[in-house]
């Protein structure tokens, strides 16, 4: 699953579950979802894959929720993905 396709059903999401990815500076990357804090250092590994911390589930609603409210028309899924990984990268 790509963060793209998380977007279109995140209101569906359990706000306790941690979103990683595997490839941290690819939006593209695949993505994989957790409900554990136990993370050491941001990183998860699944056999022999790493994925990095990139944000809580949680923190994605609060922050599209401010984000989207003015907004008009609403940007595609994709455009939302872009400004949800800038963000996760660059602010929080």
């Amino acid at each position: 699953m790509k963060l793209e396709h998380l977007i279109k059903d995140i209101d569906n999401m359990d706000n306790e579950l941690i979103i990683f990815q595997k490839d941290k500076l690819d939006l593209d990357g695949e993505i994989f979802l957790h409900n554990e804090d136990n993370i050491k250092n941001g990183v998860m590994q699944i056999g022999d894959t790493v994925y990095y911390y990139l944000l809580e589930v949680f923190i994605v609603k609060e922050f599209l929720e401010g984000w989207l409210e003015n907004l008009a028309p609403r940007p595609t899924d994709r455009e939302i993905a872009k400004r949800v990984f800038e963000y996760a990268i660059n602010d929080a």
